[in-house]
């Protein structure tokens, strides 16, 4: 298939004609230029599913380290793949249910609620043997608009599943995802908590709405994610941040790529 029939097929634009003005055939020459280009980014906008990522080389500043008394430390980047990110949206927690003892770094004032506690930019807070949380994620997304998503545990070694949830916080048909404890990524520089003794690490997973199974109902109108710890009995999920890497206008930018190189051969 030749990239002007993939674009016909998305866009239902073709870049053909028989008009040979000047005008015509400075439109035709650009279509011809930015064909290629918005072929491609179609395909990226594609999102991969099915593949829960480990987050790998977090930073953070200062660095964490064991001991008492030390700043918290707050989460400067992190990669997914070989791709690093430095900006991202921390979710903000709604709705609490069994959540244990809140935490910070040793040494340092324990957050006072829930959501301060899992709504900051901290790496060494969060709360304990966590049942259920929500998580609004501040906007209406769909599974085509290839937000991505990560999680850090302390530990990173607790299993939880994902619901997306509507704007009245009901589940969007049976979609679910299942985060295994063999999913988290590279552990953090071990440091101290104030929940209890002993050296502690975090690690953290990243996932997409197309990593979501279900076959009941539209991953679209998605307003908030649920987490829930499988053992509703006695639970062990311990987050510390959940939240949402903002995505470059991928498309606008190699559209503009298109229109200079346009200019350049003019």
């Amino acid at each position: 298939m030749t990239s002007a029939s993939v674009l016909k097929h998305v866009t239902g634009i073709v870049c053909v004609g028989t008009d040979r003005s000047r005008p015509f055939r400075a439109i035709i020459g650009l279509c011809r230029v930015v064909l290629p280009i918005l072929t491609i980014a179609a395909f990226l906008a594609t999102p991969a599913s099915g593949a829960v990522i480990g987050l790998t080389a977090t930073v953070t500043d200062p660095v964490l380290t064991t001991g008492s008394g030390l700043p918290e430390a707050e989460l400067v980047s992190f990669d997914i793949g070989t791709q690093t990110y430095y900006t991202y949206d921390v979710l903000t927690p709604y709705v609490f249910s069994g959540v244990g003892s809140r935490f910070a770094r040793a040494g340092n004032p324990v957050p006072t609620t829930n959501q301060a506690a899992l709504g900051s930019r901290y790496l060494a807070q969060g709360t304990v043997n966590t049942s259920v949380l929500y998580f609004d994620i501040g906007k209406t997304v769909s599974v085509a608009d290839n937000k991505t998503f990560f999680m850090y545990e302390l530990g990173g070694s607790d299993d939880v599943i994902v619901q997306p949830l509507d704007s009245n916080d009901n589940q969007i048909g049976n979609w679910s995802l299942t985060i295994n404890s063999g999913d988290y990524g590279a552990a953090t520089n071990a440091f101290n908590i104030t929940y209890v003794g002993g050296n502690f690490t975090t690690a953290g997973v990243a996932f997409t709405l197309a990593d979501f199974t279900g076959d009941t109902g539209t991953l679209s109108g998605v307003t908030g994610l649920r987490f829930q710890d499988p053992n509703t009995t006695s639970p062990g999920w311990d987050p510390i941040m959940v939240g949402m890497v903002p995505e470059p206008s991928t498309l606008g930018l190699l559209v503009l790529g298109g229109i200079v190189l346009m200019r350049r051969r003019t």
